[in-house]
């Protein structure tokens, strides 16, 4: 039986109400039910009040009585219990007033009822348990007072009873408010779901046209003409350094030998020094920078005729200088520095046509919109997650709520 049975009767027609409708009726049901409880109290908070006035006065009573009342033997003890008895009882009724109101105000006077009277009582077994041999008659009325009070405090308990229905309500309050917020949640989230899935197609779109844009301007004739003649430049350069290296490479510890017998004996002008230092550093950027090497080659072959070089096997060493002097021809470093020059012409050309940086710019314009992308989907996944947890929690608490509902025979509109 559901608590509406309680208060109308079997037979209730069904409801068919709607959330908002579920709102409205549940403001009426709480609010008819917190008048009842209030009615309900009227008595007992009446009596309450006039058992307060009454005992107030009976302590006030008892405050009056002189000491010399007391038994001799009991009168110490009373002098310094009795005041503070007299004083907490009188705070504590003070504040014991019944509060004119709404069920909240209610609701708050009943809890501070009862923390009043707890502290009522052990202020009578504390500061007050010697007053009943002192005091006898005087302390039995404000036993029969606290006795009153505690029955009245009784049957507030009593008229509060109904408002366990409150709790239903609530309950169901509670659910109706958790599915409207889940609800507005799920919507918002489906909107922005929307919203991504727009701003993913866009991307997606520009992508493709970023992507079309580059391979018809990747796919320049012209441009790739130009990058194989810049990629063969580069292949003959790099085939020339090699036979360079190669040649000069067998010379290196014998140039060592010869740069310290030269610079010991001053056998070399300041700027031959430096252009063995150079060529013995760097040989193949040395020599294809456009050095005359010969007057050093020249040097050291006469400083190992001379013996003053001492190498395993000379006449080996001057054979390669031999060579050197037929492979190294300055002919070779007009051909290297001819494509060099070539090399820079066609970069140039590259560069006038505005393509190459056309065309970074568009990577980087890919590669942005590629991070976009990600992270789009990053998120939309992220979004879908979320909204599946919040459709499937909107799903439970509308069963239960719909559940609930059925006790009190009303269905729940969509």
């Amino acid at each position: 039986m559901g608590f509406l049975d309680g208060i109308f009767g079997k037979g209730v027609s069904k409801k068919q109400l709607s959330c908002s409708e579920l709102g409205r009726w549940l403001d009426d049901e709480e609010a008819a039910e917190k008048n009842r409880v209030m009615k309900l109290s009227k008595p007992a908070l009446s009596d309450i009040s006039s058992v307060r006035e009454r005992m107030k006065d009976d302590v006030l009573r008892l405050a009056g009585m002189p000491v010399e009342d007391a038994p001799p033997r009991l009168r110490k003890i009373v002098r310094t219990s009795k005041p503070e008895y007299i004083s907490t009882l009188l705070d504590i009724l003070g504040r014991m007033q019944p509060e004119a109101g709404d069920f909240k105000a209610l609701t708050r006077f009943r809890k501070n009822y009862a923390e009043s009277l707890e502290k009522i009582a052990k202020a009578m077994v504390g500061h007050g348990r010697y007053l009943p041999y002192a005091y006898g008659d005087a302390f039995a009325l404000i036993q029969r007072d606290l006795k009153a009070l505690i029955e009245a405090g009784r049957r507030l308990g009593e008229a509060f009873e109904p408002a366990a229905r409150l709790h239903d309500l609530e309950g169901l309050r509670a659910l109706k408010d958790a599915l409207e917020k889940k609800t507005k949640e799920g919507k918002s989230l489906k909107a922005r779901k929307s919203e991504l899935k727009k701003a993913l197609g866009g991307l997606e779109s520009s992508l493709h046209e970023s992507e079309k844009e580059y391979a018809v301007k990747a796919d320049d004739k012209g441009l790739e003409k130009i990058r194989d003649a810049i990629t063969d430049n580069a292949v003959k350069r790099e085939l020339i350094r090699s036979m360079v290296h190669g040649n000069l490479m067998a010379l290196g510890r014998p140039l060592r030998k010869y740069q310290r017998i030269a610079l010991a004996e001053k056998r070399l002008s300041s700027g031959d020094e430096k252009l063995l230092e150079a060529l013995i550093d760097s040989p193949v950027d040395c020599f294809l920078g456009g050095a005359d090497i010969t007057g050093i080659l020249a040097g050291l072959e006469k400083a190992l005729e001379e013996g003053k070089v001492e190498v395993k096997n000379p006449q080996k060493v001057l054979k390669t200088i031999s060579e050197l002097k037929i492979n190294l021809r300055p002919s070779v470093q007009a051909d290297y520095a001819g494509l060099l020059r070539e090399s820079g012409r066609l970069q140039k050309k590259i560069e006038d046509s505005g393509v190459e940086t056309n065309l970074k710019k568009l990577e980087h314009q890919i590669a942005h919109q590629k991070t976009d992308i990600t992270s789009k989907h990053d998120e939309l996944k992220t979004l879908e997650k979320k909204l599946n947890e919040t459709e499937a929690e909107i799903s439970t608490t509308q069963d239960t709520l719909k559940t609930k509902l059925k006790e009190h025979n009303i269905t729940l509109l969509p």
